[in-house]
């Protein structure tokens, strides 16, 4: 019994002895939108009274692209960066063209303009969920940057500062953050590549009181990735070269910790899979490896032909308008007074609805909305008749099961003896514009050739509901 004993203790003793140093802390969680996060904490030597950076290599499943691979991130790098307009606070809706009209978020919220013009040298903003910090733009142009000032007396500065680069086309990037005790910690960037801006060291466990220059770093080393990704903006090509493959922490100039990140290669379109993530301690002491496994997924590449007889003749080439009208999410279209659904369903060619008959210059398929003021989800039709010279019907109809109802009859007045002409929203007549298209007249010669006129249909003023432009000829 006792030899017993004795052995288990060996082994144990071999098994303990045979381990590495220590397990990398890894943490995997659900967000809220169902996405599985998977969190590589790295880890730092004490700062100044804690005055530091917190890093983390973060893998999202939903995340297309990423710095360090597929789904990869660095996260907790500050950035204030540009964002599209919003009807409910700016009146209209508008992308990122680098205008004056974007607007700014930091670290994702909406930034509120509190004094001055928006994009102006000296104009201070606040966060859009209260958080009493104040930010406060500097600069222009090129010299931009920013600074934020938080409740307790720390600050951050972010862009253009202390002659940092710290911009892309995009977004302006944290450069120093310092406590009312003067700590403080330096983000540096670089461009390895001469492509993507990307982090390479940041400084901490510093003091500027009293004179203490940064005792602990951390670097970022990256690689040419197999495939390049590029996006353009607004006609500028930014591409993303880079492939984040291994982070070194110094304490003194003396290694802390080293984390190198080894990346697989997709057979079929080269994108980078994180397959291997290994720690080391300031030793050289390997931790015990984090490992990655995905089962393959491979396309087929058999063409496959799927034919089938639509009974209903439908001619693509004569399709006046195109649109939801059934609100099933597929595409319907209408031939003259024929309304096409639920095509590429099944041998039978789709269901056909026809039109109530009724004098019509042209077709328009638009977005309206309910009688409960919500969108409606399905297209509507307007079909467009001149009355007379100076009168022009709108009549706006809905699919409702299997026929068409007028949901509402619209009379505008229009002087055809001009050339600026009205457009007319779902709140009635507003401005002119000065139009020099021309419209083809169709073959019933409902305008004489003298006169022609063209209908448009477009959300002009970014509400989500359409409105109708009408244009004449000069």
């Amino acid at each position: 019994m006792k030899s017993y004993y004795l052995l288990v203790a060996l082994l144990f003793s071999q098994i303990i002895i045979g381990q590495n140093y220590h397990d990398t802390q890894g943490k995997l969680e659900i967000s809220n939108s169902g996405q599985s996060v998977y969190t590589v904490p790295i880890a730092l030597p004490p700062s100044i009274q804690e005055v530091g950076p917190t890093i983390n290599l973060v893998y999202s499943s939903g995340q297309m692209g990423g710095i360090a691979g597929i789904g990869w991130s660095i996260n907790s790098i500050s950035v204030i960066s540009r964002i599209a307009t919003r009807k409910d606070i700016d009146g209209f809706i508008d992308g990122v063209d680098f205008d004056t009209n974007d607007k700014l978020a930091l670290d994702g919220q909406r930034l509120i303009l509190t004094s001055g013009t928006y994009w102006a040298n000296g104009s201070t903003y606040e966060t859009e969920t209260k958080s009493n910090s104040k930010v406060q733009l500097v600069g222009s142009g090129s010299t931009t940057y920013f600074i934020v000032t938080n409740p307790d007396g720390s600050r951050a500065w972010y862009g253009n500062f202390g002659g940092m680069n710290a911009t892309d086309l995009t977004a302006f990037y944290i450069t120093r953050f310092e406590d009312v005790n003067g700590n403080y910690i330096t983000y540096h960037y670089s461009k390895p590549f001469n492509k993507s801006l990307c982090i390479s060291e940041i400084k901490f466990s510093a003091n500027s009181v009293s004179g203490i220059t940064p005792q602990n770093e951390i670097k970022f080393s990256y690689k040419l990735a197999k495939r390049t990704e590029n996006v353009f903006i607004k006609g500028i090509k930014h591409e993303k070269v880079e492939l984040l493959e291994k982070i070194e922490v110094f304490t003194n100039t003396n290694l802390f910790r080293r984390y190198e990140i080894r990346h697989e290669a997709d057979m079929q379109l080269a994108y980078e899979k994180v397959v291997e993530i290994q720690e080391y301690n300031g030793a050289e002491e390997p931790a015990n490896l984090i490992e990655f496994e995905y089962d393959d997924v491979t396309s087929s590449n058999v063409d496959t032909e799927d034919l089938r007889t639509y009974n209903n003749n439908l001619n693509l080439g004569s399709i006046d308008i195109s649109g939801d009208f059934d609100g099933d999410g597929r595409l319907d279209f209408v031939d003259d007074t024929k309304v096409y659904t639920n095509l590429f369903l099944n041998q039978n060619g789709g269901d056909i609805t026809y039109l109530p008959s009724t004098p019509t210059i042209t077709k328009l398929s638009v977005t309206t909305l309910t009688n409960d003021n919500k969108l409606n989800q399905k297209n509507s039709i307007v079909l467009v008749n001149k009355i007379n010279n100076t009168n022009v019907e709108l009549k706006v109809f809905n699919l409702n099961g299997t026929s068409f109802t007028n949901e509402f009859t619209k009379t505008i007045a229009v002087d055809f003896s001009t050339v600026a002409l009205p457009i007319s929203t779902n709140s009635g007549t507003s401005g002119s514009i000065q139009c020099l298209m021309h419209y083809q007249n169709n073959s019933n010669g409902i305008y004489p050739t003298t006169r022609q006129v063209r209908f448009n249909e477009g959300d002009f003023d970014g509400n989500g509901v359409s409105e109708i432009f009408f244009c004449n000829s000069t």
